[in-house]
């Protein structure tokens, strides 16, 4: 098992994790195109920001992983009384910006998350061929300033036949979150177990 505890995270460069994306976590920024398993880690009472009001794309944010788009499995991992916070993007409990991967037996409790567009209990934004299995979330706030929020999944976005399979959730608990748009003005989409779904979704 592995732990932090009151561990801060700012990341303001746009070549952190080798992507093109400012993006930030507690272990891994941003994992492009290598292939993880993250098992047994747990966070507490940290905070996570990515991104400056500078950047014109960007700003991942998770509290353990920023931005994975292929491969990544993640297994009996908790965020708690944490800070997340995507300045122009996706933030996410667990993951900011999510495909192509599992994640599986994970917490996520007693946290603030906030981003500009996509935020979620357990993913900002969730790409094709992602699923999210017997996850729990829990007495989150998850905050935007516009766009989409939901207790589980900010927005199923960018999907499409032709991208691969819809992402999934199964078996996942949605319980005393709180989600909200700062914005009265913006569009909103807010959800306690999904804010949104992509477009170009199936019915």
């Amino acid at each position: 098992n592995l732990k932090f505890d009151n561990v801060n995270v700012l990341s303001a460069d746009s070549s952190v994790g080798g992507d093109s994306e400012t993006s930030a976590g507690v272990i891994v920024a941003g994992s492009g195109n290598s292939t993880y398993l993250i098992e047994n880690c747990h966070v507490y009472n940290s905070s996570v920001t990515s991104g400056n009001p500078q950047d014109t794309y960007g700003g991942y944010a998770g509290g353990l992983v920023g931005r994975a788009i292929k491969g990544m499995t993640l297994r009996n991992c908790s965020i708690i009384n944490t800070v997340v916070c995507a300045k122009t993007q996706s933030a996410g409990g667990i993951v900011g910006v999510f495909s192509n991967g599992t994640i599986d037996s994970v917490l996520s409790s007693g946290n603030k998350i906030m981003s500009a567009t996509n935020s979620g209990g357990v993913v900002g934004s969730m790409g094709p061929n992602a699923e999210v299995i017997n996850c729990v979330s829990e007495n989150n706030i998850c905050e935007v300033s516009s766009v989409s929020a939901g207790g589980v999944v900010g927005a199923n976005a960018w999907l499409s036949s032709s991208t691969g399979n819809l992402p999934q959730l199964v078996n996942v608990l949605s319980k005393g979150n709180t989600v909200k748009c700062t914005n009265s003005q913006s569009i909103q989409y807010l959800g306690l177990i999904v804010g949104s779904r992509g477009a170009n979704d199936a019915n």
